[in-house]
Formats: structure tokens, sequence, C-alpha cells
């Protein structure tokens, strides 16, 4: 009889993708994982890639996107990981790890430039009129730098999306993500791009900073929003160096 291959249950690591993207859209991120010794997991969220036509977008929001990768994350009956999170995953992962659904299992987690409530507050709500100035975004009346061409993409490009990006942009929503960040206890590796518009590196970084004890960061220069597309060789330097160091410490 043949032997059929297991996972082994240690040196884990799940990938949670962003707004509008997939889990397909990083492959090379899938051959460099396991090449590093990894079992490497992901999975489409609801709304996205192969779930697209499962959900409602309109029905999908932070709290069930939360709810639906804590499922699938207990789903892998893993012992241990790490979680890695980019953009919407990487709030995603903060509200994980910041809420301690997994305390014993989860060790450390990588977050590759994390939408967070500091970034969305100076853009959106630094004025009273929060909601006129998205939809004077939505207009083509820009005011913003920053998130405004996120915005504009979003509607010429990505209109279904657009109930979602609502949803992850309104204040409980970023409230619960700023409060799992300040609960964070795990070691957090914390990677941004320097000419990224959608997360600017300065409030991101400082917003981590002032919370996180156990906090690596660094800046890759030349890189935009997917920093591991845009400069992989220094993506994956400290990527990798970061895996080790978890390892190690085990």
């Amino acid at each position: 009889m043949k032997k059929t291959k297991t996972k082994k249950q240690t040196k884990n690591l799940i990938y949670i993708h962003g707004f509008s993207a997939s889990k397909n859209d990083h492959p090379e991120l899938k051959k460099h994982v396991e090449a590093c010794g990894y079992n490497f997991y992901s999975f489409d969220l609801p709304a996205h890639g192969t779930n697209k036509k499962n959900f409602k977008i309109e029905d999908v929001d932070l709290n069930f996107l939360v709810d639906f990768c804590v499922t699938k994350i207990k789903s892998f009956n893993l012992s241990e990981f790490i979680i890695m999170g980019h953009s919407m995953g990487g709030s995603i992962t903060t509200i994980i790890a910041g809420e301690q659904y997994f305390k014993k299992e989860l060790k450390a987690i990588v977050l590759e430039a994390p939408h967070n409530k500091r970034v969305v507050m100076r853009s959106l709500y630094s004025t009273k009129k929060a909601i006129q100035t998205i939809k004077e975004i939505l207009t083509k009346q820009n005011k913003t730098p920053t998130l405004a061409t996120y915005l504009k993409e979003m509607k010429s490009e990505k209109n279904d999306y657009l109930p979602l990006l609502f949803n992850i942009l309104n204040l409980p929503a970023l409230n619960r993500i700023q409060a799992a960040l300040e609960s964070i206890s795990v070691p957090t590796l914390l990677l941004l791009g320097n000419k990224d518009i959608y997360i600017p590196l300065r409030d991101t970084r400082e917003n981590y900073s002032d919370h996180l004890d156990d906090l690596e960061i660094h800046v890759i220069k030349g890189a935009g929003h997917c920093i591991s597309i845009d400069q992989p060789k220094e993506f994956y330097k400290y990527f990798d160096a970061y895996l080790e160091r978890i390892s190690k410490n085990e």
C-alpha cells in the first residue's frame, strides 16, 4: 500500500489576502514559504476569488470576515502557526492576534501594509463631513491625495467591491481593529513600502510602534502597496530572517 504524506503540525504559515484580491494572487509567496520549510495555508475570503459567487458583497463586513477566517483556521487543526496578512488581511490578522482567538497556537504574525484606523482617520475622518468627503471623492472631486486614488479605482474598476469598502472603513470596524492592535502580545513583523499611497508609511508605523513591544519594522524602499511583488528581494530578506528568528525562539 502506498503511504500518503501528511503535513507536520509545526512550522505552518497561514496567509490572508487583501481587499478585492484572492489566494492565488501571490503564487511566489507559497513557493517561497514552502522552500523555507513551512506548510503554506491560504483561502479565498467571502466574495473574493472562488468565493465571489457564494456570498453577496453587501452582506460581508469586517466582523463576518474575521469569523470566517477563525473558522477556517480552526478547520486546519494545527498545533501552532504564524499568520501573515496583507492590507485588509493585515487588519483581520491584527484582530485575530489582538483578540487572542488562538492563545496557544499563534506564535507570531506578519503584517504587510495593514489597513488600520490611524491611516483612515487622518485621510477621511479629519473633518466632520467624513461621509460627504467619500462621496466627493467618488464623484472625482479629489480632496485627499491618498485614499482618493484608491476609491476612484474601486469606482471605475472594481465597483462591485464598494459596499465592502464602506463596511471596513466605518468607525465600528476601525475601532475594533484599533482595540485589537493595542492588545497584541505575539511577536509582530511589520513590512511597509515607502511608496505606498493607500497605507501611508508614517501613520501605520507610528500606530503599531506606539502599542506593541515585540515589534520589528522594516520599510522597503521603492515598494508600493504590494511589497512582496514590488521589491521581492528586500521583502524576502526581512521575511526569511524573521521566520528564522521565530524558529529559534520556539
